[in-house]
């Protein structure tokens, strides 16, 4: 046998090991990195959860507030501060949203977005205590609207944090 073909016999062995090891080295690479989007996953779904459960019960919270009869004398800067908390971690993780999946990535924009509109409903029953007409019939009727979407909230921060919050307590 010719001396080159041993050589060449060496080198396609090395080839064959460096191949194989590198795509050994590509399946353990891609299971970490499916590891790591898996985690961040978790961590957007959680943190975006809890911020939903928390604005919903403060938002219902405040519902209530807005439905006490103003008083002669109510401070009207505590009137003002009756409105919707500032969201902290939904605008900044809103577009990550995507790593969700699509299902509940858009359930939880929906939801995000019916709770700002009740928001803005919170504050016309402030503008309206402030300007003088608050009427128990049209805070109530607001709370009521907020509260048909309720079920749907809960479904999303369950699916979304894995604990089922109980805003049934939270409007009468």
């Amino acid at each position: 046998m010719a001396e080159w073909v041993g050589a060449l016999l060496g080198s396609l062995i090395g080839l064959i090991a460096i191949l194989l090891g590198a795509l050994y080295n590509a399946k353990l690479t891609r299971k970490r990195d499916d590891k790591i989007m898996n985690d961040e996953a978790k961590s957007i779904a959680a943190a975006i959860g809890a911020e939903m459960g928390v604005y919903t019960v403060m938002l219902c919270r405040l519902f209530m507030q807005a439905r006490v009869p103003p008083e002669p004398g109510r401070s009207m800067a505590l009137v003002r501060a009756m409105r919707a908390p500032d969201l902290m971690v939904w605008p900044e993780l809103a577009g990550k949203v995507g790593v969700l999946g699509a299902d509940l990535a858009g359930r939880t924009v929906k939801n995000w977005m019916v709770l700002l509109m009740h928001a803005r409903m919170l504050q016309a029953s402030v503008d309206d205590i402030v300007a003088g007409e608050w009427d128990d019939e049209k805070v109530r009727s607001r709370a009521d609207f907020l509260k048909m979407d309720l079920p749907s909230v809960a479904d999303t921060v369950e699916e979304l944090t894995g604990n089922r919050p109980d805003f049934d307590y939270l409007l009468p």
